[in-house]
């Protein structure tokens, strides 16, 4: 999940120019972050920005 909200944060802050406060509210408003595997011991989790927040 670490790693998920750091590369988010990346993305929005490198990519797309967002501020770092905002790169950094968005995965945990607007991202869908569901676990996707939890299985003898490994733990998965994608996260998923629409595109349409994207827009510059």
């Amino acid at each position: 999940m670490r790693n998920a909200v750091r590369d988010a944060l990346t993305l929005l802050t490198d990519r797309y120019a967002a501020p770092g406060p905002v790169g950094l509210a968005h995965p945990g408003t607007a991202a869908d972050v569901p676990v996707s595997r939890v299985v003898d011991i490994v733990k998965g989790v994608h996260g998923r920005i629409s595109k349409a927040d994207l827009v510059c």
